[in-house]
């Protein structure tokens, strides 16, 4: 990951909208992994029950060593979603008041992760749980009865014995893995309105059509917008399947799940493309937003949203713009090439829409948010690009 300076703010990524190469994706990533390893050294655990707290400590010490002597190997477990996403919760939660099972959720995945990273230089035993992931390998269940767990160099092992490590999904890129496991504990939690959370299901369609749906969206973005792709293989790592829809697309992702998507199985592929599109730039976004301050009167008041029915705070109206300012690029890439699917009048309705709700947020943006120098940065930006749009869509 790059080396830029955490804070966001002694230099606003002037790219941070549309990408123009990998190097703002790094850093915003870098910046926001640095903070969680920062908070994970100052977390403390005395309020946890034992025998969770003993555990801990001893999952603690082990992590401070690898911290030092193996930091990438470290800050890879540390940024794989089985072991960021539990740990932004329990951190946000509060994690000085005691959540038992938060806490030995990342302690385990994170020991089985190193443990098969072959960084362990010493044998821990944690607590049986019912199952846990090891990051790009799959999920175990652990069969009941079993009582502990041991970690070493290079093995993992359940009462003495080797689990059977189960696949849990099948790899669309080269980084990106189409899930059917997901361990976020917000994923029964949904913010919209038209929505009741994010569960998995593949919609009775086989994984191998979910594969060459989500590669066939891919490849649109590839061709028109190859910055974006590019940044794609930084921000994401995991696409969760949550059903078929042909209506209607439902996609969503979560601030502390960064790396974590939501998507639904949809049979036109510029539909697939733009949720993809979407759900990177809330990633993106959400990191950011993580390593510094955009708007300084995020959550209120209320204003009407240009793609939700419900009033948003002005967070939620940026993260809109923000996901669909690269959405409406695509659009125009597309029609400059002549592309036939945004040719037609249906593709030059679409571009419009999208055009014309994104000057209802930016209108919303620059009357009533306080910004910081980043989100100042980020605004300037996203009008540069609106301007275009608009011209474009005359």
């Amino acid at each position: 990951m790059s080396a830029k300076p955490a804070s966001l703010a002694s230099e606003p990524p002037v790219d941070l909208a549309i990408a123009t190469s990998n190097e703002t994706a790094a850093r915003v990533l870098s910046a926001e992994l640095g903070l969680l390893a920062g908070r994970l050294g100052r977390v403390s655990h005395a309020s946890l029950e034992e025998p969770a707290r003993a555990a801990w400590g001893r999952f603690a010490r082990v992590l401070s060593e690898i911290a030092r002597t193996e930091r990438g190997a470290f800050l890879a477990t540390l940024r794989g979603p089985s072991v960021s996403a539990p740990l932004r919760v329990w951190l946000t939660s509060g994690a000085e008041r005691g959540n038992e099972g938060l806490a030995m959720q990342i302690a385990t995945n994170a020991l089985a992760d190193l443990a098969l990273a072959n960084v362990l230089d010493r044998r821990v035993e944690m607590p049986a749980l019912p199952r846990f992931s090891i990051r790009g390998r799959g999920v175990v269940h652990v069969p009941v009865g079993v009582r502990t767990i041991a970690f070493d160099r290079g093995v993992v092992l359940l009462d003495e014995r080797a689990p059977e490590i189960v696949e849990d999904g099948v790899p669309v890129s080269a980084h990106v893995t189409l899930s059917t496991f997901d361990d976020n504990p917000l994923a029964a939690i949904e913010a919209h309105p038209q929505k009741s959370g994010n569960a998995v299901s593949l919609g009775g369609r086989a994984r191998e059509e979910w594969r060459s749906a989500i590669e066939a969206a891919l490849a649109i973005v590839e061709r028109y917008l190859p910055s974006t792709r590019a940044e794609m293989e930084l921000t994401l790592q995991r696409i969760v399947p949550v059903g078929f829809d042909e209506e209607r697309h439902l996609s969503a992702s979560y601030r502390e799940a960064i790396g974590t998507i939501y998507v639904s199985l949809h049979p036109d592929p510029m539909t697939m493309a733009e949720a993809l599109v979407h759900e990177h730039q809330h990633t993106k976004l959400n990191a950011a937003l993580a390593a510094d301050e955009i708007l300084i009167d995020a959550l209120e008041p209320r204003f009407a949203s240009p793609v939700r029915p419900d009033l948003r705070p002005l967070l939620g109206v940026l993260l809109a713009v923000h996901a669909f300012v690269p959405v409406a690029e695509l659009w125009c890439k597309m029609i400059d090439a002549s592309d036939p699917r945004a040719s037609s009048a249906r593709g030059a309705s679409r571009f419009r829409d999208i055009v014309r709700g994104n000057r209802e947020g930016l209108d919303v943006l620059e009357a009533n948010a306080r910004r910081t120098p980043v989100g100042d940065a980020l605004l300037m930006e996203l009008l540069r690009h609106q301007a275009r749009h608009e011209v474009r869509a005359s």
